[in-house]
C-alpha cells in the first residue's frame, strides 16, 4: 500500500469514474444500444426506461454518451423535501430550455431515485402531471431516461399501466417483455467479475495503490462496481490509518466510520446537473 494522503482524502467514485465509453464497465452491445437509442429518440419521440442492479453503469453511461453526441445531460435525484415540485419543475425546465432557445443544446433528461411514494399520496394528480410532461408535445425538445434498480421493475409496471388506460406503454406479461409505442426498455446486468476486475485494476493503477489477489477477487464478484469502488477507498484509508497514526479524513465525509458511498464521500442528495453522477 502505498497511496498518498491527499489522493485517499479525494472521493475516489468522483475523481477516477470513467472519462469516457471506452472506460465503462458495461458490454459493449449495451453501451449501443443506449447510443442508438439517443441517436434516434428525436425522430421517435421516445423514453428510454434503463433498469439494472445498483453499480451497473445506468447513469454513468447515459452522461458520457450524451458527452460524445453533444447532449445536454441533466439528472434528477430526488431532494429531501417538496418532492413532487421540484419534479415536475426538472421536467419541464428542460422544455422551456429547450423553446426559449432554438439554437441550444437538446437536453438529455436522467431521473434516478424515481419518486414512486408520489402515487400514494395523490396517485390522480402525479399521473396526470407525468402525462403531460411525457406528452409529445415535450418530448419532442428533449430525450428522457428513466433509472430503475431490478427490484423497481414492477414498480414502474404500476406507474404506466391503470385500469383505465395505458399510460405509455403496455407490458406483455407472458413474453415478459414491453410493447412500445413510446418506450423503449434496455435492461443492464450487474458488471460481470472479468469486467469489474478490469476497472478495479485501472482505480489500482490511477491511485498507486495494492491489495491483496483474493480481496481483489472477492471485489470483483460483488458485480457493483460503485460499491467495489468505496469499499477500496475504505481499505486504503484504514491501512494508511495503521500504517501512519492518526485519522485521514475524507473530502466531504462525515468521517471514516463505514463502508457506503455516503460516508466515504459524503455523497449528498442533488436533484439536478452533471455534478450528481459518480460511477
Amino acid at each position: 500500500m502505498s497511496s498518498s494522503s491527499s489522493s485517499i482524502k479525494n472521493c475516489w467514485t468522483l475523481d477516477y469514474a470513467p472519462s469516457s465509453p471506452d472506460e465503462l464497465a458495461v458490454h459493449k452491445n449495451k453501451i449501443n444500444e443506449v447510443r442508438d437509442f439517443l441517436t434516434s429518440a428525436a425522430s421517435r419521440q421516445k423514453v428510454l426506461l434503463l433498469i439494472g442492479p445498483p453499480g451497473s453503469g445506468k447513469a454513468t453511461t447515459l452522461k458520457l454518451l450524451a458527452e460524445e453526441l453533444g447532449l445536454n445531460f441533466r439528472q434528477w435525484i430526488s431532494p429531501p423535501e417538496k418532492i413532487g415540485a421540484s419534479f415536475f419543475s426538472f421536467l419541464k425546465e428542460g422544455e422551456q430550455r429547450r423553446m426559449g432557445d432554438k439554437n441550444s443544446t437538446a437536453n438529455l433528461l436522467c431521473l434516478k431515485d424515481f419518486p414512486f411514494g408520489l402515487m400514494e399520496f395523490d396517485g390522480l394528480g402525479f399521473r396526470e402531471n407525468l402525462i403531460e410532461a411525457l406528452s409529445p408535445r415535450f418530448r419532442r425538445t428533449y430525450r428522457l431516461a428513466l433509472l430503475g434498480n431490478d427490484n423497481e421493475d414492477f414498480l414502474f409496471r404500476r406507474l404506466f399501466q391503470t385500469k383505465q388506460e395505458r399510460v405509455l406503454f403496455e407490458y406483455n406479461y407472458t413474453k415478459n417483455s414491453l410493447r412500445l409505442p413510446a418506450t423503449q426498455l434496455i435492461k443492464f446486468n450487474a458488471v460481470a467479475p472479468t469486467i469489474l476486475g478490469k476497472a478495479i485494476t485501472r482505480v489500482l493503477n490511477l491511485t498507486n495503490t495494492a491489495i491483496s489477489h483474493g480481496l481483489k477477487e472477492s471485489l470483483q464478484q460483488s458485480g457493483d462496481l460503485r460499491q467495489a469502488v468505496v469499499n477500496l477507498q475504505f481499505y486504503a484509508v484504514k491501512k494508511y490509518d495503521a500504517d501512519h497514526g492518526g485519522q485521514i479524513h475524507i473530502t466531504g465525509s462525515k468521517g471514516a466510520g463505514g463502508g457506503s458511498e455516503s460516508q466515504i464521500c459524503g455523497r449528498k442528495k442533488r436533484w439536478q446537473g452533471e455534478e450528481a453522477v459518480s460511477w
